[in-house]
Order: C-alpha cells, then sequence, then structure tokens
C-alpha cells in the first residue's frame, strides 16, 4: 500500500511543476515555440489532479466498514482544513501584497498574465474569492478555480463512494457518464457562472477514481509489453492536444477532456502494475515534489507574476526573468507547506479525532442511560 500512496504523490508532484511551466508559458502573448510546447497540458495536469484525488479520498474511505454521519463529519472537517485554510491563507498574503503593490500591466504579455491583480482590492472580487462562489477566480490567485471544483466534490464524495461500493461498476459507470453530459449541458447553458458547470463534469473523474479504487486489484496483471503498450498509448491520450495543434484540428474542450482523462486513468494502471515505474517514482526528487506539490499548485502564480512586474525592466528576456523564479517558486512553496498546509493537515486529524471520540463518549453515555 505505500508505494501505492508514493507513486500518486510523485504523479501529482509532476503534475504540479506540469501546471507552472504551463502558467509560465502562458504569459506570452505571441504564440511563441514555449507557449505551444507546454500550454497544451496544464489542463491534462488539471485533470490528473482530480482523478488522483479520487483515488486518495476513496484510499481514505476503503478503510471504513460503512458510512456513518459522525464519519462523513470527520472527513469533511478534515477536507476544509486541508483545502481551505492554507487557500485562504494565501489569499489573504496576496491581498496584502497588493496593497503594496497594484498590477498594472504589462502590454507585451498576454491578456490572461495582465488579469493577475484586476480589481482585486475591490470587496465584491475578495468576498466572491473568499467564498468560493466560483466567480472572479483569475483575479487573485488563477488557480483556485480547481481547488473551488475540488472542495465542493469533496462535499458529496463519501455519499459516491459508498454508493458505487454498494451498486457496482454499472452504477459507476453510468454516473461517470451523467456527469460529463449533465456537466456539458450546463456550461453550454451558463458557460463559467459560478462553475456550477465545470464542478458538475469533473465530478466524473473523481468516480473514475473510485472505480479505480475498488476495481484496480481485479483487473488482470499485464505482461511486460502490454504494459510498455499501454503506457504508450496513455501518454499519447494524455498529451493529444499537441496532435490537435499541430494538425489544426478544433474538437469541443469537454471531448478532450475526457480523452485526457482515459490516458490518465491508462497511465495510473501501469503505475500500479509496474514495480519498475513505482521505484523510478519513488526517487526523493519525486517524493519532496509529491509532498509539496499542493503549496507547489497554489502560490506559483503569486511568486512568479509579481517578480516580472519586478525585473521586467531589468532583464529584457521574459524567459530569463522566468527561469529566475523558479528557485523562488519552490522556496516559497515549502515555506507554505511548512507554514500552513501541514499544520492544517494536522488541525483537521485532531478535529475529526475529536468528532469520533465525542460521537463515542455520546453513544456510551446513552448505553449507560438505557441499562441504567
Amino acid at each position: 500500500m505505500s508505494k501505492r500512496i508514493y507513486f500518486l504523490d510523485s504523479l501529482r508532484g509532476i503534475a504540479a511543476v506540469t501546471v507552472v511551466a504551463t502558467h509560465l508559458a502562458g504569459t506570452f502573448r505571441e504564440e511563441t515555440l514555449m507557449k505551444e510546447i507546454f500550454e497544451p497540458l496544464g489542463r491534462s495536469a488539471v485533470i490528473l489532479f482530480f482523478l488522483l484525488s479520487g483515488i486518495a479520498l476513496s484510499l481514505a474511505l476503503k478503510n471504513k466498514d460503512r458510512f456513518t454521519w459522525q464519519g462523513y463529519a470527520a472527513f469533511l472537517v478534515k477536507r476544509i482544513c486541508r483545502i481551505y485554510l492554507p487557500f485562504l491563507a494565501i489569499i489573504l498574503l496576496t491581498e496584502c501584497l497588493f496593497l503594496k503593490f497594484t498590477p498594472s500591466g504589462i502590454s507585451t504579455l498576454s491578456g490572461w498574465f495582465n488579469t493577475f491583480g484586476t480589481d482585486a482590492l475591490q470587496w465584491k472580487v475578495f468576498l466572491e474569492n473568499i467564498f468560493m462562489s466560483g466567480n472572479y477566480v483569475d483575479r487573485i490567485d488563477p488557480v483556485i478555480w480547481s481547488l473551488i471544483v475540488e472542495l465542493r466534490i469533496s462535499i458529496l464524495f463519501p455519499l459516491f463512494y459508498y454508493f458505487i461500493e454498494r451498486k457496482g461498476l454499472k452504477w459507476g459507470v453510468g454516473l461517470i457518464a451523467l456527469s460529463f453530459g449533465l456537466g456539458t449541458v450546463v456550461l453550454f447553458i451558463i458557460d463559467q457562472q459560478f462553475l456550477i458547470g465545470q464542478t458538475i463534469f469533473h465530478i466524473g473523474f473523481f468516480i473514475a477514481g473510485i472505480l479505480l479504487t475498488l476495481y484496480w486489484e481485479s483487473i488482470r496483471t499485464f505482461s511486460k509489453k502490454q504494459k510498455v503498450y499501454l503506457m504508450l498509448i496513455s501518454i499519447f491520450l494524455y498529451f493529444h492536444g499537441f496532435a490537435l495543434l499541430v494538425t489544426g484540428i478544433n474538437v469541443p474542450q469537454v471531448f478532450s477532456d475526457v480523452v485526457i482523462g482515459v490516458g490518465c486513468v491508462g497511465i495510473i494502471l501501469v503505475c500500479y502494475q509496474s514495480e519498475t515505474v513505482q521505484a523510478w517514482l519513488s526517487r526523493p526528487i519525486y517524493l519532496f515534489l509529491g509532498k509539496i506539490s499542493f503549496s507547489v499548485y497554489l502560490v506559483h502564480c503569486v511568486v512568479f507574476i509579481p517578480w516580472i512586474y519586478l525585473l521586467h525592466n531589468v532583464i529584457s528576456s521574459l524567459v530569463v526573468v522566468e527561469l529566475l523564479s523558479l528557485p523562488l517558486i519552490f522556496v516559497v512553496a515549502y515555506l507554505s507547506y511548512l507554514l500552513f498546509e501541514k499544520p492544517a493537515q494536522q488541525f483537521g486529524r485532531k478535529l475529526g479525532k475529536q468528532i469520533s471520540q465525542f460521537h463515542l463518549q455520546l453513544s456510551e453515555t446513552n448505553k449507560e442511560r438505557i441499562n441504567g
């Protein structure tokens, strides 16, 4: 079991670094080679994040015998502390940064880059971000949209898990299809408003994580040759955005997302069955990236974008400025992990344990009253 957890964390770390590269490339206004190489990877990495979260949450619930409301409350408290508290800390610190530094835009860079900090000090924008409404998610920290989606899905996740565990594979596949279909319809009708469509659509990837966790031991062991073929096909599906870019083929984003999701499932299955791949992913660098992956994802934009503002008039090459920001990103991410993420996890576990103990004490008290 420990190897499985390690390789999942390592994959998460690699995905986080991919997102950093994607956003660094996204600062260029022109279609540069760097932008064309990395921009399609960001979406793939986020979908991999969601699927890995579905597996990690399923592993946490798999040891529970059955659904209980106190167990659900403890799960929810731990999840809120895990995601929301570090998020809140970074949002507040970024707002403090904006009090001293107000981004005014750089005409030679992309619209995505110049949206950062827009109206960030307005109460409406601030409160919409703090309360995770799903609006103005690109103003303070552009990555928070996925955290909002993940926390919303976490609220319902135990219900999905225990339902699928009881009903079986067919119901799980049906829920995935329903999630993708309904999410696509909602996105078509109201677009990105409140991230409602995004939330419904991405439930499907979390459910895929549930199915992997419940059934990956039942899948027959692939031969070495089959693992190689499956990995190559899965990697192609994961990176298929490059093929679309080269050929000029345009497909709906939701269709491309499903293709990426299939690729992610294949990659994870090969990792699960291959001791060689697990050994490779157990190297210290990947384990470290996995440990701080959430913080890397959370802080990188609020580090490198102000860094570019600071140095763009000093160093003419944007590539050099961005490369110089990389050590700072990982230093700040590690500090964020130590100061916010790790304490938030510990606090969540403590609260979850107290909830369980309170229920146990309450049950014993009720038994004594009945017996007395």
